[in-house]
């Protein structure tokens, strides 16, 4: 018979009322009194596991089940990597295009250049090979198209719609779910363009406002007299009205200044109650702030009064679960830039503005790759000493493909780079799992 061991990625969180039993690996979670809790505590950790199951046959076996109790030879770890070789490796194609990277704005705080730039027919056709030639080989079981800059609908009509036409009727005849994507800042969506977008599916939007509507007309500066925060939203509202199937992801970039509860109302404004269960609110931390954890209780109040007015608020955390670092990490994902350049995170400026990217688009669709790219950028980044001992790794799964091991010199996790906590984003993560019974 063999015996067991407590999991090596169980967190116990304390809160008023009880304390929270969570495990990283299997995302189950219960709630006892603190004292039951310190008693379960003390048998799993005074080696009396069996002493628990003769005495409570049922809650051993829940724990079993659950996974806060394993195999004491069980290799967890083997479970983590075989779950992120599952994630990796789908078929689902997801394909960021950039029309340009250029922008009618200029925001503090984009990494972009904004380079005078347009996709050009050649470009184009090359694309649709690309996207000819995956379905062909690859047998991938459906094809997202996000639609990325620069801001992408300043080149609509030149490009987002007779690509997504061609892979809309490409997708129809292979039998293929499509779907149609972009990431905007909603000006040149005016109600023309909306028709239009409708007949291509585009069924989500992501868009950013930059604080209240003062401080957002100021970082998006739309023209004298000319509002970018009302210009946007306006636009949002009549693509709701006009699409049924629309959801739009409201992103607040917010800094240590721009925090505050009057954005619910000012959003309000705008969006009618009809509308609003489909729109998600959440929040990023602009880059280029320093993490206080101090600002999480205005986050969660602000949240809350997003959702008592009708819209959805996803789950405000840092927790990586889906087994992925980031989408970026899939098999079946590439970013194809403006020139036909090839590359993987849009967020890599050294790879965006290059003379020498770390893939080219040819002219018969195929993607050729700088030698050896691939085999780097797919090395397994949690296969270091430092995840592997980490009881966080379920719930991070390492660092970024781009990034270096090191931080000003030194050894860094990037579960320590949010302003929420570990203990914060679990909680926030088993409220929303209890908000929409996940």
């Amino acid at each position: 018979m063999s015996t067991k061991k407590e999991s090596k990625y169980n967190y116990r969180i304390t809160t008023s009322d009880n304390i929270i039993w969570f495990n990283g690996l299997s995302r189950c979670y219960f709630k006892v009194a603190h004292k039951l809790s310190d008693r379960i505590q003390n048998l799993l950790r005074d080696n009396k596991i069996s002493s628990l199951k003769k005495n409570s046959p049922n809650f051993y076996n829940q724990l079993v089940k659950s996974g806060f109790i394993v195999d004491d030879k069980f290799d967890e770890f083997s479970i983590i990597k075989s779950r992120y070789n599952d994630a990796v490796n789908e078929r689902n194609y997801f394909l960021i295009i950039l029309p340009t990277v250029n922008c009618n704005y200029k925001c503090w705080y984009c990494y972009q250049q904004h380079l005078p730039s347009h996709m050009s027919t050649e470009t184009m056709e090359k694309i649709k090979k690309h996207i000819s030639y995956v379905i062909k080989n690859f047998q991938i079981t459906s094809l997202h198209i996000e639609w990325f800059g620069g801001e992408p609908f300043m080149y609509y009509n030149d490009v987002i719609k007779p690509l997504s036409q061609f892979a809309q009727i490409l997708c129809r005849e292979n039998n293929i779910q499509f779907r149609n994507t972009a990431t905007t800042n909603g000006y040149y969506i005016n109600s023309t363009i909306q028709k239009s977008m409708k007949s291509i599916e585009i069924s989500q939007l992501q868009l950013t406002l930059d604080g209240l509507q003062d401080v957002h007309d100021q970082v998006k500066y739309a023209g004298e007299n000319r509002s970018a925060f009302s210009i946007s939203l306006s636009n949002m509202e009549q693509y709701l009205t006009l699409n049924e199937t629309f959801r739009l992801y409201l992103r607040l970039n917010y800094t240590r200044e721009n925090l505050s509860k009057e954005i619910v109302s000012q959003v309000n404004n705008f969006i009618s109650v009809k509308n609003r269960s489909r729109v998600d609110v959440f929040f990023r931390k602009v880059w280029q702030e320093s993490v206080d954890r101090g600002r999480v209780s205005l986050i969660t109040e602000i949240s809350q009064l997003f959702r008592d007015s009708g819209y959805q608020t996803p789950v405000m955390n840092d927790l990586n679960l889906d087994f992925k670092t980031c989408y970026a990490d899939k098999r079946f994902f590439n970013t194809i830039n403006w020139n036909g350049d090839v590359l993987k995170c849009t967020a890599d400026e050294k790879t965006l503005y290059t003379n020498n990217p770390p893939g080219k688009l040819k002219a018969d669709g195929q993607i050729e790759w700088q030698q050896g790219f691939l085999e780097d950028y797919y090395k397994i980044r949690f296969e270091c000493d430092n995840c592997m001992e980490c009881k966080h790794l379920p719930i991070c799964m390492g660092r970024c493909p781009k990034s270096s091991e090191y931080l000003d010199g030194k050894r860094y996790c990037k579960m320590s780079l949010g302003d929420f906590s570990i203990e914060d984003s679990i909680l926030q993560y088993i409220s929303e799992v209890e908000r929409y019974n996940i």
